[in-house]
């Protein structure tokens, strides 16, 4: 009875600190997407009538300098990129990492996290000075090897804690059969480390799609702009185009949201048993 009671009294308490830090947590949302159906670019409460019209002004624009549309597909094409190669390399990374041996592998595995250990904005002027004399500086190229930069080191470390808890003796059982130390790896290891993969997947994927700070850096061309970048765009010389920044934004959101739902339960069975060796 006692336990009972202490349940309910403590399910009491958390109820009201979960809904107040979800209210928290969607407020910023909500006004987005209130703010995108306004027709006030001065937009600062519930609007009395909603309009489509700032999403047909991003997505149909009569300034040649606010292509929203090529905005979207130079994100679309850094990201995917930036995500498959990243996700590549980590893969094989993280998986030399848990299976051989090597002199000085656990001094290389934490140096690869220092620059994780950095803030981003500490690096950027040397990624800039090696872009620009390696002549990458406004390109699309030069700006996902910056995102590869960040991605791929926490991605390694993430699929070698998963590659762990796969034990090696399915691995030397597909060899004993026939197969080739690749063969047993892309046939039987990445097969049972999918949930990972799609964890450190999601991970390069929202590090390239939400970036702004080092696209700022490395383009200038407004043809080149990333959503990110691009949105500043909608600054005007005294005020915000709040209606049309705000759709923006909610278009922004749609594919990492999208792809977060699909790969959710992924997401937390990678991460949990990832980080949980043995």
């Amino acid at each position: 009875m006692l336990n009972r009671l202490f349940h309910n009294r403590r399910q009491l308490l958390i109820y009201p600190i979960v809904i107040f830090y979800i209210c928290i947590s969607v407020f910023p949302l909500i006004w987005m997407v209130m703010a995108s159906f306004s027709k006030d670019p001065y937009f600062s409460s519930i609007p009395k009538t909603f309009s489509l019209s700032a999403y047909k002004q991003i997505l149909s624009p009569t300034d040649p300098s606010l292509s929203y549309p090529a905005w979207y597909m130079n994100s679309v094409k850094v990201t995917v990129l930036v995500t498959l190669f990243a996700t590549g390399i980590s893969a094989l990374a993280g998986y030399s990492f848990s299976r051989f041996r090597f002199h000085a592998r656990s001094y290389l595995m934490y140096t690869i996290l220092i620059g994780q250990m950095l803030p981003g904005v500490v690096l950027l002027l040397p990624l800039y000075i090696y872009l620009k004399n390696l002549r990458l500086l406004n390109t699309h190229f030069g700006l996902g090897i910056v995102y590869m930069t960040f991605a791929i080191p926490l991605c390694t470390w993430l699929l070698k804690g998963f590659f762990d808890t796969i034990p090696t003796d399915l691995e030397e059982a597909a060899m004993v059969d026939g197969c080739s130390r690749i063969g047993a790896m892309v046939r039987v290891v990445l097969p049972l480390a999918a949930p990972g993969i799609a964890a450190t997947a999601l991970f390069a994927f929202i590090t390239a799609w939400n970036d702004f700070m080092f696209a700022l850096a490395v383009l200038n061309s407004p043809a080149k702009f990333t959503i990110g970048l691009g949105l500043m765009s909608y600054q005007e010389e005294y005020f915000f185009q709040w209606h049309n920044l705000m759709a923006g934004g909610v278009l922004m959101s749609i594919p990492a949201l999208a792809l977060y739902l699909i790969l959710q339960k992924y997401l937390v069975r990678g991460l949990t048993r990832g980080g949980v060796k043995g």
